[in-house]
């Protein structure tokens, strides 16, 4: 499958997060997430394929030479974070 999404601002390459809907929400890290580091461009085709009647949540953030950018907050405005791609 391929995943893309609008090109951040400023983004010079990008970092995606890659977990297991049976997991939810995302982070702080586990077995199930997989990271995709370092993207030159807004799109990742991830050749792994989920198990019957299970999915994959993916979420990706833009980076350049003054550092990361986020994985956007939880619903109660907590920045999202995981140890799988720091």
């Amino acid at each position: 499958a391929t995943y893309s999404w609008s090109a951040a601002a400023f983004a010079t390459r990008y970092d995606v997060v890659r977990g297991s809907l049976g997991a939810l929400p995302f982070g702080p890290g586990g077995a199930d997430e997989a990271c995709f580091d370092d993207l030159p461009g807004p799109s990742l085709a991830d050749p792994t394929v989920p198990d019957a009647d299970t999915g994959f949540w993916y979420l990706s953030r833009g980076e350049n030479g003054c550092g990361n950018g986020s994985y956007g907050q939880q619903s109660d405005a907590t920045p999202r974070v995981t140890a799988t791609c720091p």
